[in-house]
């Protein structure tokens, strides 16, 4: 969502994503033009914080898309920097991982229809080995240092950051509130049809959703409990079964 990356523009450093990122793909198929517009727009809302990724893990098509981003690096003066697409700690991992990727997408090792999209090469290089890779594109291995330099965070403890949940305009602990209260009204119609019954029973009920309500907005969680409402709601709309959960994330 280039609208999303945009917004959030300040501070960011963008990588190109080597062959499997949009530059790369439009390199390898040849669209120049796609080329031009990924460019003007990383150059337009990024300008130097926008880098060609390289990388060399002996996999199909890499050095084809080296070769076609060095020479768009020189031609729109862009920088390129050195990386490795690392997916498991030492080169020895390499089959052990194969053996996750093929359980997960349901193949046998020795299935000829198995995707092989990893090399043996993606496993945590040290810095001589990168050096050593890259000894011909040092800028490359340069850049990755002032990239590291440019970098710095300052991590808050003890806070919570929680994603901002769409209520409207009203505030999140009222929205909270109201679509709690909603689905109390519809259980209490289930559970008690005769209305004289639920209206003599729902006192305790709305005691109880109150107390619950209350220590949710004070701990300052209500958008947890929103998004979670909205994905299990989603998957019951689409026939997913959702099964009874222990309620031990929220009750921690």
């Amino acid at each position: 969502d280039k609208a999303w990356l945009v917004e959030h523009a300040e501070g960011l450093i963008v990588l190109s994503g080597g062959k499997s990122g949009e530059v790369g793909r439009a390199l390898l198929k040849g669209n120049q033009q796609q080329v031009e517009r990924c460019i003007e727009f990383y150059q337009t809302h990024f300008a130097d914080h926008f880098y060609l990724e390289l990388i060399r893990t002996g996999r199909a098509d890499e050095e084809s898309y080296l070769h076609f981003a060095l020479d768009v690096a020189e031609q729109y003066d862009l920088p390129v920097v050195a990386t490795n697409e690392v997916v498991f700690i030492t080169e020895e991992s390499f089959e052990a991982h194969e053996i996750r990727v093929a359980i997960h997408d349901g193949y046998t090792l020795e299935d000829p229809r198995r995707p092989k999209n990893y090399s043996p090469k993606q496993y945590l290089r040290s810095e001589a080995e990168m050096c050593e890779l890259f000894a011909d594109i040092p800028e490359a291995l340069a850049n990755s240092v002032e990239i590291a330099k440019r970098c710095n965070v300052t991590v808050r403890l003890g806070e919570y950051f929680l994603p901002n949940f769409p209520t409207g305009g009203m505030a999140i602990e009222d929205f909270l509130v109201m679509k709690s209260r909603e689905g109390l009204e519809e259980r209490l119609e289930f559970l008690f049809p005769d209305p004289e019954v639920r209206a003599k029973r729902r006192p305790e009920y709305d005691e109880r959703l109150q107390v619950e309500l209350d220590v949710i907005n004070q701990m300052g969680f209500p958008g947890y409990f929103l998004i979670v409402m909205e994905f299990i709601q989603w998957s019951k709309d689409n026939d997913i079964p959702v099964g009874p959960g222990r309620g031990s994330g929220a009750g921690s």
